[in-house]
């Protein structure tokens, strides 16, 4: 069994059984992990309070013999943004497009910054390049126009700002939410 202390920022919780919860953090030591927190629904857990969404903390985090991590103890940093809709889409962004169990230092030190200078609108192209989806060379996937606005999470393409409006009008009919899709870059 491996233990490790790292920093993290809890990126989802939820309920497995009476008392225990997966909870998804991103971690500056071993990337994203999806770990166990045990007893984390009990009354007297001491754990509970520090892992809500959004909040970074200093965790030990136990490898278990039968693979998977357990959290076994938490703290918070006293760094916890405010809860707003960026602080939501930037937890959406790192849930869906950040790969598990791979650690990136600049991607780490670039989520600490826009968590620290409270920003509003967060660098997204920036976290889009750390992620392979660089916008340098990226062409519109509908009129493969240069210019690029927008990227488009749930089907990972790019659009110009001419295009999105179309993409919009045509995406509403097959799928509700599709605005949370639309990061602009």
């Amino acid at each position: 069994m491996a233990e490790f202390y790292t920093e993290g920022l809890v990126l989802e919780r939820e309920i497995i059984g009476e008392r225990d919860e997966k909870i998804l953090i991103y971690t500056q030591a071993l990337g994203k992990l999806r770990t166990i927190g045990r007893s984390v629904k009990k009354i007297t857990s001491k754990l509970s309070g520090h892992l809500t969404a959004g909040n970074l903390i200093g965790a030990r985090i136990v490898e278990r013999n039968r693979g998977g991590f357990q959290i076994v103890d938490a703290l918070s940093l006293g760094l916890k943004p405010e809860p707003n809709r960026q602080l939501l889409n930037l937890i959406d962004f790192l849930k869906r497009l950040v790969p598990e169990n791979e650690t990136d230092p600049g991607l780490w030190r670039e989520i600490i910054e826009a968590l620290s200078d409270q920003k509003t609108d967060f660098a997204y192209k920036e976290l889009l390049g750390r992620l392979g989806f660089g916008s340098k060379f990226a062409r519109c996937d509908h009129c493969h126009s240069a210019s690029v606005d927008y990227f488009i999470v749930g089907d990972t393409m790019f659009l110009c700002a001419s295009c999105l409006g179309e993409f919009l009008t045509f995406s509403n009919h097959h799928s509700l939410g599709i605005q949370n899709e639309v990061i602009k870059i």
